[in-house]
């Protein structure tokens, strides 16, 4: 797995946190990485899509944030970045929530994210034709279809429903022109979540760190 960037111990604020995601959203967030529509779309549209269907708010957080690794990934300039995005995106988003102070009910559905594609791709025999040119050429990359050793494994772990259903989320969120709600309305609940998680005091302070490379 590719670095996500050197960290700052102990200097790490909530209002930081969604100053660094509202800059990746405002900085690269208008490319579409081979899809029909922005990234920023996209991550607006999901998070809609979660929302309708009765989704926790950190599982509509997650379907926002999924595929914030593209965005890191082109922020840091990492190796292997290209006009697709980054292949491990899954769990280079996944570092970087984690390190922002998200709630593993946030941040492993997103790393899970590109397995439950692999997962679906094997037991659904309709899914492969719901996925978009750009996610076709990905999933070959990222592994293919699971074998039936790598299904029972991947189901047998943590947030599986919930990666599957970000999923599903993923394959319909990708219209353009969508009359859906904006950037703040998704970042101000990406807010109330990490002030939550901070509340709880659930990561020791001198743990907390964060991966932000200086924004110009």
């Amino acid at each position: 797995m590719p670095d996500t960037g050197k960290l700052k111990p102990d200097n790490h604020t909530v209002v930081e946190a969604i100053r660094h995601l509202r800059y990746l959203f405002q900085q690269f967030g208008h490319r579409s990485l081979g899809e029909s529509c922005s990234q920023l779309e996209h991550a607006r549209q999901c998070a809609a899509l979660a929302q309708a269907e009765g989704a926790a708010p950190s599982l509509v957080c997650a379907a926002f944030l999924h595929d914030i690794g593209h965005l890191q990934a082109c922020h840091l300039a990492l190796p292997g970045t290209d006009d697709e995005g980054h292949r491990d995106h899954d769990r280079i988003g996944a570092q970087l929530l984690r390190q922002l102070g998200f709630a593993a009910s946030v941040f492993v559905p997103v790393a899970r994210h590109v397995e439950a594609k692999r997962y679906l791709a094997a037991c659904d025999t309709d899914y492969l034709q719901r996925l978009s040119p750009a996610s076709k050429r990905s999933l070959e990359i990222q592994g293919a279809a699971m074998s039936t050793a790598e299904q029972r494994r991947f189901l047998e772990a943590s947030h599986a429903q919930d990666a599957i259903a970000l999923r599903t989320w993923d394959e319909a969120g990708k219209r353009d022109n969508q009359a859906i709600p904006d950037l703040d309305q998704w970042l101000s609940l990406c807010e109330r979540l990490l002030t939550t998680s901070a509340a709880r005091a659930s990561i020791p302070r001198h743990e907390i760190t964060h991966s932000l490379k200086t924004e110009g």
